[in-house]
């Protein structure tokens, strides 16, 4: 049986494992989530892009590794459920999804990238 703290930290890397999936078929992007709160009720802290993929819709629109995701579409991601964020990930061909992200600390200027998600591969 796991301890409580490697419950937390199980349950935080599968929401991120799960994210990734979610979000690389469609956008080509890889995440890091850092959340709180008690076991199924996770708020996002923070989520940073991991990686893109080459030739990817994300990496066409400018997303880079390093860069914080701080709203999708308008949505403030900062204490949101996890599992909310996994559904604003979903999306179909052609859809975009306009990411607000902060590159290069906390301090810096809001950019508004546009992804256009592509057929999952």
């Amino acid at each position: 049986m796991l301890q409580p703290r490697r419950a937390v930290v199980a349950l935080i890397l599968l929401a991120a494992a799960t994210l990734a999936i979610a979000a690389e078929g469609w956008l080509g992007l890889r995440s890091d989530v850092e959340a709180t709160g008690g076991l199924f009720d996770r708020r996002i802290e923070k989520v940073t892009v991991a990686s893109t993929g080459p030739g990817s819709p994300a990496e066409a629109a400018g997303v880079r590794a390093g860069d914080v995701i701080v709203a999708i579409n308008g949505k403030a991601l900062q204490g949101m459920k996890t599992g909310e964020l996994a559904q604003h990930l979903q999306t179909q061909a052609g859809d975009k999804l306009t990411l607000t992200v902060r590159r290069g600390g906390e301090g810096a200027e809001a950019l508004q990238i546009v992804v256009t998600a592509a057929a999952k591969k």
